[in-house]
C-alpha cells in the first residue's frame, strides 16, 4: 500500500490502523521525518551490504532470526557520521546492536549513547572509503514485527536540546548537543496551536522536539522566587550538583510539584525535595510510581513565605549536559477526574438471530439454592445436640454448596466469554470521589451499552456492548466521556487511548457461520518431502458459497517449512481433504502443529458483502506430527563447488528411494535462489533404478551473489509427491 504524505506535513508520530469486516487492529505508530527514505531490500541468505547515499532514514527490520542487517556508506577523512538506529521509540520490540566496520572491514570504535533504549553511535572517519554499519537483535531473535529506522548523517547532528519544553506562543532560544556539533542556540518559535509536543525543524542539524506547555516559563540560574503556577528548567551539568530554586507560597496555598526528564528522554533519575527558609525539609519524592522514576510530590505551605525546591540525581556521581529536566509548580489538583480506554479499537461480535444464549436462568437457580442450603445449614446446626443425623445433613449440604458454587463460577465464566467486557479507567484528582456517568457518540444504530455508570469511589467500568444481528458490519469512530458533579458545576471529560486519540474505533463483526473440524490423531511419523491429506468436517450453518481452505495466518507452532497451498471447497460438499506439503529438509523428531483456516464471501442480510475467514486452535483440529526422514535423499559428490564467470561445470549426484518412492521416477534439478543471477543448469530425468546422474552448471558473465547455497531437488514425476534435497554452496573465485 503507499501512503501519501503532505509536503507541509509536520513531523512526528502519526498512528495508523486498518479494519476488515471482522475488525479494526491496534494503533500503531507511522513517523513523519525530513530526510530521503530507503527501504531494505530484504533478501535471504547471509547479509549482503545495501549502499545508501547520506542523508538518509533507512527502513528495515530484523528478521528472520540471526537476521544481520548491513548498510554501507562513503565517507572522506575526517567527517563525522552519526548513525541513530530508532526501535523502541516507536515501539518495535527489537532490541538494536550497532558496530561500524571501516573501509578494511575492521571493527571501528565509535562514540555512543541511548535515547530511548535505542543505540546511537558516531564516529570520525579515519580514513577515506566504504564503511558498514551493522544491525541485529542483542539475543539475535527476528520476527516481522522487528522494524526499526536508521537515521545516517554527515556532520553535527542534534541529539539533545535544552530546554525540554517551552510556552506556546513564545520564541525559545534552545541549546542544541550533538556529535560534531560546537555549543551553540537557536531561536524556534512555538506555534500558539501546537499541541503537546512540538518537532521543529534545524536546518542541517536535525530537529528538536518539545514539550509545550500555557505556563510561564524560567531558566536556571533563577535568582527572585517565582510564583505558581511557573515551569523550572534545569540541568544537573557536574556529578553531585544539585540545583535550588525558590517559590513564593500563601499560608495553606497547595502546590503539586510535577518533574519530567526520564519521561522525555533525560538520563535524569531526579530526587525532589521542598525546604522551609530554615532549611528544614517538609516533603521529598523520588520516584511517583514503581517504573516511573520522575518525581511527583503535591505540598501545602504551613505558612506564608520563601520555600525552596531542591533538584538533583539519585546517583551523586551523574551528571552533563543532557541531564536535563522540567519542573511544573501548579496550584494543586481540584476535584476533578481523567478517563482512559484501554487500546485504541475494540470488536463487538453481533448476536445470532433469537439472541444471544446465556445461563443467567441456571446460575438463578443455583443461586436460589446456595441461599436455601445456608438455612437449611444453620436449621441442622441448631439441631446437633439432639439430632443424630443433623451432623451427616450438615456435611451433604456443605458438599452440594461447593458443587453449587464451583458451577455458578463456571458458568458465569463462560457468560464472560461469550459478551467479553471493555475497560474504561478512571483517574480521580484533587480527593474527587462521585460516581461518574459515561456517555457514547458516533455508536451504532441498534447497538447497546451496559454498565455505563463508575459508581462513587469506583475506579473503572467494564463496558458490555449489545450487537443485535441486524447491525450492519462496520466500523465506527465512537467517543466516550464521562460527567460528574464538581461541587459547584457539572463537567464532562473526554477518554483517551493509550496513544492520546481522542475516539475509540468500534468495530461490529460477524460470527463466521461456517466451521471445519477434525479427529484428534499423532502421525508418529512423517516422512519429510511428503504430502498428508488431513480430512475435515466442513458445518456450514446455512453458509452455501465456495470456500477457500490455506494455512491459517496464525500458528501456534514454528511450521517446520510447510508451505501455503490453497484449495477450494465448492458449494454443497460437507468435508474436504486439505494437502499439507511437508519440506525434505525436516527436524526429525520434531512435534509440528498445523492448523487451516476457511475464507469465504458473506452476503449479509442488507445485501452487503464481506470477505471473513475462520481458524480454529482445537487440537482436533490440527494436524499433529512427528517428523521422520524422508523416502528421497540427495548425495552431490561435493558439498561446494567453485564457479566463475562464463564457466561450466560438471557435477555428480546420487539419490536413494526409500519405502513409497520406491520404483518411481525422479525429476533431479538445481534451485537457485531468486536474487542469484547467471546460474543455469539443465533438469534430469532418472529412471526406476537409475540412482546418479551428472548435472552441468553454466554461468553467465557476472553470476551471484552466492550469499546462500543453492538446492538441489530430486521429487517424483508422477504419482504421490515425495521430494529429497540436499545443500550446495556455490564458490565465487578468489580477486
Amino acid at each position: 500500500n503507499e501512503i501519501v504524505l503532505a509536503a507541509n506535513a509536520p513531523l512526528g508520530d502519526r498512528y495508523w490502523r486498518c479494519w476488515t469486516s471482522q475488525g479494526a487492529t491496534r494503533a500503531l505508530r507511522f513517523v513523519v521525518g525530513n530526510l530521503p527514505e530507503v527501504m531494505e531490500e530484504e533478501i535471504d541468505g547471509r547479509p549482503l551490504p545495501q549502499a545508501v547515499t547520506l542523508p538518509v532514514t533507512a527502513n528495515g527490520r530484523i528478521f528472520p532470526r540471526e537476521d544481520v542487517d548491513i548498510w554501507t556508506l562513503e565517507a572522506k577523512a575526517g567527517d563525522v557520521i552519526v548513525c541513530d538506529a530508532a526501535a523502541k521509540r516507536f515501539g518495535s520490540p527489537v532490541n538494536l546492536v550497532l558496530s561500524v566496520e571501516d573501509p578494511a572491514g575492521r571493527p571501528l570504535p565509535t562514540q555512543y549513547t541511548a535515547r530511548g533504549g535505542d543505540p546511537v553511535h558516531w564516529f570520525r572517519a579515519p580514513t577515506t572509503g566504504r564503511y558498514a554499519v551493522s544491525l541485529r537483535d542483542a539475543k539475535f531473535w527476528g520476527q516481522q514485527n522487528h522494524i526499526y529506522r536508521l537515521t545516517l548523517t554527515r556532520g553535527p547532528r542534534i541529539l539533545y536540546t535544552y530546554p525540554l519544553g517551552a510556552q506556546r506562543g513564545t520564541t525559545v532560544s534552545a541549546e542544541v548537543h550533538g556529535p560534531g556539533l560546537k555549543p551553540r542556540a537557536v531561536a524556534l518559535t512555538i506555534p500558539a496551536k501546537a499541541g503537546e509536543q512540538f518537532v521543529a525543524p534545524v536546518e542541517q542539524l536535525g530537529e528538536s522536539t518539545f514539550v509545550v506547555g500555557n505556563h510561564p516559563e524560567r531558566l536556571e540560574p533563577a535568582t527572585e522566587p517565582a510564583t505558581v503556577p511557573v515551569v523550572l528548567n534545569g540541568r544537573i551539568l557536574q556529578p553531585g550538583e544539585t540545583d535550588e530554586w525558590t517559590l513564593q507560597l500563601d499560608e495553606k496555598q497547595s502546590v503539586t510539584l510535577d518533574l519530567a526528564a526520564a519521561s522525555l528522554g533525560s538520563p535524569l533519575d531526579a530526587d525532589l525535595s521542598i525546604l522551609n527558609a530554615e532549611g528544614k525539609q517538609l516533603a521529598t519524592n523520588d520516584d511517583r510510581a514503581a517504573g516511573q522514576p520522575d518525581p511527583l510530590l503535591t505540598f501545602t505551605a504551613p505558612k506564608s513565605g520563601v520555600y525552596t525546591v531542591r533538584v538533583r540525581d539519585r546517583f551523586r556521581s551523574r551528571g552533563g549536559l543532557a541531564f536535563a529536566y522540567r519542573l511544573t509548580a501548579a496550584p494543586a489538583a481540584q476535584p476533578d477526574f481523567k478517563l482512559s480506554l484501554t487500546a485504541a479499537h475494540y470488536n463487538v461480535t453481533r448476536d445470532p438471530v433469537g439472541g444471544l444464549e446465556d445461563n443467567h436462568a441456571e446460575i438463578e437457580q443455583l443461586e436460589k439454592r446456595m441461599t436455601e442450603i445456608d438455612a437449611e445449614v444453620s436449621a441442622a446446626k441448631a439441631v446437633q445436640k439432639t439430632d443424630p443425623t443433623a451432623a451427616a445433613r450438615i456435611r451433604a449440604l456443605s458438599t452440594e454448596k461447593r458443587t453449587a458454587t464451583a458451577t455458578v463460577r463456571k458458568l458465569k465464566a463462560e457468560d464472560a466469554k461469550r459478551r467479553p467486557k471493555f475497560k474504561v479507567a478512571l483517574e480521580r484528582l484533587g480527593g474527587f470521589k462521585g460516581e461518574v456517568r459515561l456517555a457514547f457518540e458516533g455508536l451504532p444504530k441498534n447497538v447497546t451499552v451496559n454498565n455505563d455508570l463508575i459508581a462513587a469511589n469506583g475506579k473503572e467500568a467494564n463496558l458490555e456492548f449489545i450487537a443485535p444481528a441486524n447491525t450492519p458490519i462496520d466500523v465506527h469512530r465512537l467517543t466516550v466521556t464521562g460527567t460528574s458533579n464538581l461541587g459547584d458545576r457539572n463537567a464532562t471529560r473526554a477518554a483517551a487511548t493509550p496513544e492520546g486519540l481522542d475516539h475509540l474505533l468500534l468495530g461490529v463483526v460477524p460470527i463466521v457461520p461456517f466451521k471445519h473440524e477434525g479427529v484428534y490423531r499423532i502421525i508418529t511419523a512423517m516422512p519429510g518431502g511428503s504430502t498428508f491429506h488431513r480430512e475435515y468436517a466442513l458445518h456450514r450453518n446455512g453458509f452455501e458459497g465456495p470456500l477457500k481452505v490455506r494455512l491459517a495466518d496464525k500458528q501456534i507452532r514454528h511450521l517446520q517449512g510447510v508451505t501455503d497451498q490453497i484449495i477450494t471447497v465448492e458449494p454443497g460438499r460437507e468435508s474436504f481433504k486439505y494437502p499439507y506439503r511437508f519440506p525434505a529438509r525436516v527436524e526429525v523428531g520434531r512435534t509440528s502443529r498445523l492448523q487451516v483456516m476457511l475464507i469465504g464471501e458473506l452476503t449479509d442480510f442488507d445485501g452487503s458483502k464481506h470477505l471473513i475467514s475462520y481458524t480454529s486452535r482445537e487440537r482436533n483440529d490440527q494436524l499433529i506430527s512427528v517428523a521422520a526422514q524422508g523416502n528421497v535423499s540427495v548425495e552431490p559428490a561435493n558439498g561446494s563447488l567453485a564457479l566463475g564467470p562464463n564457466q561450466s561445470r560438471e557435477l555428480t549426484v546420487k539419490v536413494g528411494r526409500a519405502n513409497a518412492a520406491l520404483g518411481q521416477a525422479l525429476l533431479l534439478e538445481l534451485r537457485v535462489p531468486r536474487h542469484m543471477r547467471d546460474v543455469q543448469c539443465e533438469s534430469i530425468r532418472l529412471e526406476p533404478g537409475q540412482s546418479t546422474a551428472t548435472l552441468r552448471l553454466q554461468t553467465g558473465p557476472n553470476p551471484g551473489p552466492f550469499n546462500q547455497p543453492v538446492t538441489l531437488r530430486a521429487s517424483t514425476a508422477a504419482g504421490p509427491r515425495h521430494v529429497g534435497e540436499a545443500l550446495l554452496e556455490l564458490v565465487a573465485p578468489l580477486k
